[in-house]
Order: structure tokens, then sequence, then C-alpha cells
């Protein structure tokens, strides 16, 4: 996958619906500039126009509209691309680990379970 993120410069993910997923964050990673849909993880993790594009749901005039914006500015691209990197970098599975150890341990605590640690 790594070799066709890199052979590309925008990355379109039109969902519907999505958990938080991690293909978004894989193409950031890798300096796409991500135009999605404004659900999900995509919503709290994208900086629309910074990080990222976020559309409405089947808004497909929205998607292409975001895609030309892009287009239209070559060093835009490049900022949005750099910006993406760097916030797809703060998304590691160790921070994922910690906030989800400290979100069952936040529920044991209010159920009076004590502290699992």
């Amino acid at each position: 996958m790594i070799d066709l993120y890199d052979q590309h410069g925008i990355f379109i993910f039109s969902t519907l619906a999505e958990g938080f997923g991690k293909v978004f964050l894989e193409a950031m990673s890798r300096g796409l500039c991500v135009v999605a849909s404004n659900t999900s993880g995509m919503r709290d993790v994208i900086r629309h126009r910074e990080t990222g594009c976020v559309v409405d749901v089947g808004n497909v005039e929205g998607f292409a509209c975001e895609v030309k914006w892009l287009l239209a500015a070559p060093e835009r691209g490049r900022e949005v691309s750099q910006a993406a990197s760097t916030a797809a970098q703060e998304h590691t599975w160790d921070r994922v680990a910690s906030e989800t150890a400290d979100f069952y341990g936040s529920l044991l605590r209010q159920h009076g379970l004590g502290d699992p640690l």
C-alpha cells in the first residue's frame, strides 16, 4: 500500500459511514491530501483545509470542489500534505492503548470498582 500511496497526491474517501478507521490516517501519514466525508474519525482528525478536507456525506459537488481547490495551487497542496503527515504522526498505537486504558479505568472508578492498575 505504501507504494500505491506514494504514487498519488490526493486520497478521496467518500464513505457514507465509518468507524474511526485507519485508512485515511495511513494516507495522511504518507503525505496525501485527504478529501473525506465529514463523519466519524475523519471529522475528529482532519482540520478542514489545513490537514485535509472534509465534505458533507453524499455531496459529490463538494468533493469535486475540494479536489479542484487542492489542484489549483500546488503550493497549497504541499502545505496540506505536510500538515497531514504531521497530524497523522500524533495518532500512534501507544496513544490508542493509553487512551483506551484511561477510558476503561474511568468507567471502573465511576462504578466504584477501584483503579485497574
